[in-house]
């Protein structure tokens, strides 16, 4: 299989594989040191599969790319928490600290901060570097990063005197920036519950906390951006989106933030990217393709409808574009890419030219129940098919005796 996946000019297919037989298999395709993103149909069948993956490896190797709902209407207590997530999974996808992520159909497809935004919003800061505080909170407010009076949670920061805390979304604990004057003298991690100093580092990134980043920093340059788009708008179908644009360009030039920073998407990027883009020479794998493109398929269905009603409603500008790639994004992906698809049963598969074909064979036996010549019986037939047999007892102790009673 690694043979056909090395050598092939397009995806190719396994079948015959049941739930856990593809993260064997998966786990197989990357101990070597190969890195993948693997696609399934949903995100539940997506944290099942990460959960397998990182059994076999014994530790965290695989990480959930989770979806998430675009904001387009202001609701009150709104979590990120999803959003947070995949910033920091994109994250260490973009700086190779992350071999495998799984992830369901909506969410690898969903647009987000394309690769090369994501890599120019990153700044590294180390002890004697030169920097003022003013820059640094320029640079972590344009990042997307809220202020508060102390951090407790991710992408918030605070300032208090030469003290500069902030947790970036791909971290497990906060950082303390301390300055000598301009000059960082300091980094560590911190507590959130306690507030105090942990381990010392010698560097570390700030990274966008938002996946909808405009190509302005100011909240200023922000609010003309909306203002020169809204002008941009005429006639009475438009009136509303106008109406919204320019109430939202005078919120920030209040000093508020942006309530609904998604519907702005398509004006934030011209081309937005998904998760494929950030593949790099990872292999691109996809769990049962026939329910992903079902799925995708419904899924592009309800953007439509949805952008309609938004639209109507004012809350999206025309021509915005989506806010999903389709299933041909997929078959174009899986064709330029080392691809490798896994399923359960051998099916058509219309939209994509397979280059190799693997099938597998499976067998599930039942328990053993301790009867000696039942066992031998059914050991005996696969060793005289030229098999290599494992038998596993669920004790070391129990082990010695039936390898004892079977010599």
């Amino acid at each position: 299989m690694e043979a056909a996946v090395d050598r092939a000019e397009g995806p190719v297919l396994a079948v015959g594989l049941s739930r856990i037989h593809k993260a064997q298999f998966l786990h197989g395709l990357t101990a070597g040191g190969r890195g993948a993103v693997i696609i399934t149909q949903d995100d539940p069948s997506a944290v099942r599969l990460c959960e397998d993956i990182n059994a076999f490896y014994g530790e965290e190797k695989a990480l959930h790319y989770p979806s998430r709902d675009f904001l387009f209407r202001p609701v009150e207590g709104v979590s990120r928490e999803y959003e947070h997530a995949r910033l920091g999974v994109l994250a260490r996808l973009l700086d190779g600290s992350c071999p495998i992520v799984v992830a369901g159909c909506e969410a690898a497809f969903q647009h987000t901060i394309p690769p090369t935004v994501l890599q120019s919003r990153r700044v590294v800061l180390r002890p004697g570097q030169v920097c003022s505080t003013e820059w640094l909170c320029g640079t972590l407010l344009a990042a997307g990063y809220s202020r508060c009076d102390q951090v407790e949670g991710k992408c918030q920061f605070s300032l208090r005197g030469g003290i500069l805390d902030f947790f970036a979304p791909e971290s497990e604990y906060p950082c303390r920036v301390e300055l000598w004057g301009d000059e960082i003298d300091t980094i560590s991690t911190f507590r959130v519950e306690t507030q105090r100093r942990e381990d010392t580092l010698k560097q570390v990134t700030v990274s966008p906390a938002r996946e909808v980043l405009f190509p302005v920093n100011t909240a200023g340059e922000i609010a003309q951006l909306l203002e020169d788009k809204a002008e941009s708008l005429t006639g009475k179908l438009q009136q509303k989106c106008r109406q919204q644009m320019l109430a939202d360009a005078r919120r920030l030039r209040d000093g508020l933030e942006l309530e609904c920073c998604d519907r702005y998407l398509p004006l934030a990027y011209a081309q937005p990217a998904v998760l494929t883009d950030y593949l790099g020479d990872r292999l691109l794998c996809c769990d049962d393709a026939m329910a992903v493109r079902e799925v995708m398929r419904q899924l592009d269905w309800q953007q439509n409808e949805d952008i309609s009603a938004l639209l109507e409603e004012g809350l999206l500008f025309p021509n915005c574009g989506s806010f999903y790639e389709n299933f041909d994004r997929l078959v174009r992906d899986c064709e330029k890419n080392n691809a490798f698809l896994m399923d359960s049963f051998a099916r058509s598969y219309s939209e994509l030219k397979l280059a190799a074909l693997v099938d597998v064979t499976a067998t599930q036996l039942s328990l053993w129940g301790g009867d000696m010549d039942l066992l031998r019986e059914d050991l005996n037939h696969y060793l005289e098919a030229g098999y290599r047999v494992a038998v596993l007892a669920g004790t070391d102790k129990g082990a010695e005796v039936l390898a004892r009673d079977l010599r």
